[in-house]
């Protein structure tokens, strides 16, 4: 492969562009804004920027059912979640910070785009997110939808929402205590109790409500 094609997908999609395209110290490349709902394209690699909201995942879906070509994330979401459930997609090859260098971003998108490594490249975000936990639990999915969507606030709403036995969802503050204790901060043998959870999960609905319309939980 000769020079490098780069999609930009970003607010100052331009800006990035350029600076790549000009780079003095990085390998041969050659960048140009990308729109997330444009016509297909064909690029060797898509710089993505891991921009703040729930939505990065569908981003990342629309645009590599549209353009076969790996895709480098560039910075993190606000929201930690949102990054590691966009890390998931297999056309993500990892990401890189916001702040990095043009030379070095452009060395890092060339190995990617030539199916190689870079050290620069982060691969794992060393954390289990919510989307792991909700992809493996019936009863956690149903226990966020019923009380981020249909606002349950009892354990026999929460019951009645879910299907599952009011038995059964009390269980489950035990179940998404690991993330509630990592995500606040909290002592490894902290209680986490019902409101605790339900204030967590109050804070993530943004979050939640996407993800539910993403994977179909309703």
């Amino acid at each position: 492969m000769g020079v490098v094609d780069v999609g930009v997908v970003a607010p100052s999609a331009a800006l990035i562009a350029s600076g790549l395209t000009s780079e003095p110290d990085g390998p041969d490349v050659v960048a140009r804004p990308v729109e997330v709902g444009g016509a297909p394209g064909s690029v060797d690699v898509l710089l993505v920027a891991a921009w703040a909201g729930p939505d990065l995942p569908d981003a990342v879906a629309r645009l590599a059912s549209v353009i076969a070509a790996p895709v480098v994330l560039l910075g993190r979401a606000c929201d930690p979640d949102v990054a590691i459930e966009a890390m998931d997609h297999p056309a993500v090859a990892g990401r890189v910070p916001a702040d990095m260098a043009p030379g070095t971003l452009a060395a890092v998108l060339a190995a990617v785009a030539r199916g190689g490594a870079h050290p620069d490249l982060v691969v794992d975000d060393q954390r289990t997110g919510l989307h792991a936990v909700l992809s493996q639990s019936a009863l956690l999915r149903g226990l966020a939808r019923a009380v981020v969507v249909d606002r349950a606030s009892t354990w026999a709403d929460i019951a009645r929402a879910t299907g599952f036995s009011t038995r059964t969802v009390q269980s489950s503050p035990s179940r998404f205590a690991p993330l509630v204790r990592a995500d606040l901060g909290l002592a490894e043998d902290h209680d986490v109790t019902q409101s605790l959870l339900h204030h967590w999960l109050g804070a993530k609905a943004g979050y939640l409500r996407a993800w539910c319309r993403r994977h179909g939980v309703s």
